[in-house]
C-alpha cells in the first residue's frame, strides 16, 4: 500500500526519502501521518530500521506483549542498547517520548558508532549505513 497523506506536506521529500530506504512505512492503510506524535513503538522500529539492529535478545521488556507487533523490536532495541526500561524496567511502548528521550537515544547510539560510521551520517547524502558495528 503506498503512503499519500504527505504529499503536498512541507516534509514530502524526506518521508520519501525514508520511505525509499525502507526505514519508515505507513500504516495498515499505507498513511504516514505526518503531523501525528510518535510513540515508542513507532520510534523503536524507526531507529532498529535506520541503524540495522534486529538481533533479538533472549529478554524482553517486561511489559513488551509476546507476539505484538513490536516485540522483536524492543528485542532488537533491548540488545542494542540504546533504550532502557524506566524504574521498573518497562519500556512503555504505547507511550509518547519526549524530546530529551529521543536526544538520549541518539545520543546511545552515536557514542557508540566509530568515527567513519558517524561522518557516514554527516556526508551530506543518505546512504543510511544498514548494519553498523561499534562493539
Amino acid at each position: 500500500v503506498s503512503a499519500s497523506d504527505y504529499e503536498g506536506h512541507w516534509a514530502q521529500e524526506s518521508i520519501q526519502t525514508l520511505i525509499e530506504a525502507d526505514v519508515l512505512n505507513g500504516d495498515e492503510n499505507g498513511d504516514i501521518h505526518p503531523d501525528a506524535s510518535i510513540l515508542r513503538c513507532e520510534f523503536v522500529k524507526i531507529t532498529n530500521r535506520l541503524f540495522g539492529f534486529d538481533q533479538p535478545t533472549a529478554e524482553n521488556y517486561p511489559d513488551i506483549e509476546k507476539g505484538s507487533w513490536y516485540e522483536n523490536e524492543f528485542s532488537a532495541a533491548k540488545n542494542a542498547g540504546y533504550l532502557s526500561g524506566d524504574a521498573s524496567g518497562n519500556a512503555n511502548p504505547e507511550g509518547q517520548l519526549t524530546r530529551a528521550e529521543i536526544s538520549v537515544i541518539l545520543y546511545r547510539i552515536l557514542r557508540r558508532m566509530s568515527r567513519t560510521e558517524r561522518a557516514m551520517l554527516q556526508g551530506g547524502g543518505l546512504a543510511f549505513p544498514r548494519k553498523l558495528c561499534y562493539n
